[in-house]
């Protein structure tokens, strides 16, 4: 089956857009990759052809727009080495006029057919046809790209993309024929969400492969488009028989051991209570065993809580905990979970703490607060790691079916109770218990 998909699909270098083609662009297809100014149409098809000569299959770009050694510039930042590909005899761009007629036109796309020939290209773009139909009349355009482009491409059996401009609030690309014409068509969006850059796409037509029409946001970072798409829910993992101490002796015991790694914890309580406490008494624990650990805080600020770990890790090294302050605000949803994924696949925690989460539900709303916290719970289930969530009572009914262990914590009149209400796949003691907040930590009190 995977053998049948390579020779079928040609990837499009960017993560998850090719779960949501079905493999990747059909090969011999041509796809319309149209959109806004900025909204990330270069990079997505640069991706195409790096990913393709990565993997050993020449490319060409064909640009109306950049000059090469802007393009190359560009894409070195991004991480993508187009100039070493090209010594390498894998890539070749074209600088295209920017104006040109019709018949000067027809010899340029002859000219390039026999470069695609001569290096046995497998992969070409054009960026932009806009610049191309803007001097075309309507059926000039429909017989350029139907008979100089898409004919002679599938009989070559090249993967192509086509990159269109789309002006801010237009619904229709050129002549408005381009999109009846190719295979695929792929829609590139931006747009204002509470004064920050949103980027979205969707795909409104796919030949041979049924994909959702659905608006897909994607970040744009080191290698490229990222796509945000939600994990499979069906990748679940289970919970270790191994158990990991809290650090909090009467914790533990409560426990009956401490937490199985791959849980997923909710430690629920009013503000002020203690649970940013507990997390940082978590965080020196387990580096002290020498694991690495995650800790995203949502509502104070990096130094804060560096300096609260340390003082409670009782100047023992700490440089193995990762702090991270993300306020919600200052992130898109997608840009948020990318930060967030990333820092967890590329530090490989063994802990993961997000403090305060209802700030996301508080920003982001109700359901994409789920999502996210969805998303986490199956980002870190299987992954031999503990994942633990503080957040107020508010958000107590969206979290408690997520998590795998729920600890309680209150106020009863002068005195602080902590109380373990759920251990799945576990034994605990579910009796009500008083703790104190000390120099050192959480020190809960036994009877």
């Amino acid at each position: 089956m995977r053998e049948a998909r390579g020779r079928a699909f040609a990837s499009t270098g960017v993560g998850g857009l090719d779960e949501i083609l079905g493999g990747g662009y059909m090969r011999g297809h041509l796809t319309l990759l149209a959109g806004n100014p900025g909204s990330g149409k270069t990079t997505m098809a640069s991706q195409f052809l790096y990913n393709g000569a990565k993997e050993g299959e020449p490319g060409i770009y064909m640009n109306f727009v950049e000059p090469k050694s802007d393009f190359y510039k560009n894409m070195e930042k991004l991480g993508m080495e187009f100039e070493k590909l090209e010594d390498e005899g894998l890539f070749e761009y074209i600088e295209a006029p920017s104006f040109v007629d019709a018949e000067s036109l027809a010899g340029m796309v002859a000219d390039t057919m026999g470069d695609i020939t001569r290096m046995s290209a497998r992969r070409f773009v054009i960026d932009s046809i806009s610049a191309i139909t803007g001097m075309l009349t309507k059926p000039e355009t429909r017989s350029m790209i139907h008979t100089g482009l898409l004919r002679p491409l599938k009989s070559m059996g090249v993967t192509t993309v086509l990159v269109a401009e789309l002006p801010y609030g237009g619904t229709v690309v050129g002549h408005g024929i381009e999109e009846f014409l190719v295979d695929d068509v792929i829609i590139l969006e931006t747009k204002e969400e509470k004064g920050l850059l949103k980027r979205t796409f969707r795909i409104p037509k796919s030949r041979g492969v049924e994909v959702r029409y659905y608006a897909y946001e994607f970040v744009i970072a080191k290698g490229g488009v990222h796509v945000m798409k939600p994990l499979d829910p069906r990748f679940r993992g289970k919970l270790e028989k191994e158990k990991a101490s809290t650090g909090v002796e009467g914790l533990d015991k409560l426990l009956y051991g401490g937490i199985r790694y791959n849980s997923n914890v909710l430690v629920v309580g009013p503000e002020g209570i203690g649970k940013s406490m507990l997390l940082m008494t978590l965080a020196c624990t387990f580096s002290r065993r020498g694991e690495t650990v995650v800790y995203v805080s949502l509502e104070e600020s990096k130094d804060q809580i560096m300096s609260l770990i340390q003082e409670i890790c009782g100047g023992s090294e700490i440089t193995n905990i990762n702090v991270f302050a993300t306020p919600p605000n200052a992130f898109t949803v997608g840009q948020w979970l990318y930060q967030t994924r990333e820092a967890n696949e590329r530090i490989k925690p063994g802990l993961v703490l997000i403090d305060g989460v209802a700030a996301l539900e508080k920003h982001f709303g109700e359901g994409a607060f789920i999502t996210l916290m969805r998303d986490f719970t199956l980002l870190t289930k299987g992954s031999y790691q503990i994942l633990v969530l503080s957040a107020i009572p508010r958000v107590y009914d969206a979290l408690s079916t997520l998590a795998d262990v729920i600890i309680r914590m209150w106020y009863d009149d002068d005195r602080r109770k902590v109380r373990v209400i759920k251990t799945r796949g576990s034994n605990c003691d579910i009796e009500e218990h008083e703790f104190d907040i000390t120099d050192k930590g959480i020190r809960v009190k036994l009877d």
